[in-house]
């Protein structure tokens, strides 16, 4: 029993010495991420019509793995995504003026000079409950990610827009004891 403990120690010493030393790729944990759609459109015939969102948030998590080659989103279902190398560039989608998010605005925002330089994943997937979808997410900072969700595929004539915010410290819901009553304004007059 001793032989193997020891045996067991030298051999996650010489695990840790070598991802240390870069030989074996040592890969984070995926990180938590909050997502809210932020817009769905819709085509009507040859109008863009803006449908209500409800702005619904769940908890998903994003592996980006090592070298940023490909991006693993987890909602339940983990869905694969490849990096674009020319990130936004060739990308397109209706935006109306105020509701969603332009290409053009989005370099401006990440502070990259082109949309081509903007660290962007895509890839047609099946989404749950849904089938087929194309879905690209691109990197707006360190701890956000933005995503369009086109439906085309599955027949469905919908583009969602979506947020992803990494949860921190700063922005993790607080587990708060519930508050009781405090006495009644009648039970003080006393």
């Amino acid at each position: 029993m001793l032989q193997a403990s020891r045996s067991l120690v030298a051999l996650l010493a010489a695990a840790g010495i070598a991802a240390l030393a870069g030989l074996v790729p040592v890969r984070a944990e995926p990180v938590a991420y909050r997502l809210a759609n932020t817009a769905t459109l819709a085509r009507e015939g040859s109008e863009i019509v803006v449908m209500p969102t409800g702005f619904d948030q769940r908890l998903v998590h994003i592996d980006l793995a090592e070298g940023g080659g490909e991006l693993t989103l987890d909602i339940g279902t983990q869905l694969k995504l490849w990096r674009i190398p020319s990130g936004l560039e060739r990308i397109e989608w209706p935006a109306e003026t105020g509701i969603t998010l332009a290409r053009e605005d989005i370099p401006a925002i990440t502070g990259r000079s082109t949309a081509a330089e903007v660290p962007t994943w895509g890839a047609e997937v099946d989404w749950p409950g849904l089938g087929p979808v194309t879905l690209v997410l691109f990197e707006l900072d360190a701890e956000t990610y933005a995503g369009m969700l086109s439906s085309t595929p599955s027949g469905v004539r919908r583009l969602r827009q979506m947020i992803f915010r990494q949860m921190t410290v700063r922005n993790r819901p607080k587990d708060r004891p519930a508050r009781r009553p405090g006495p009644s304004p009648s039970a003080l007059a006393d």
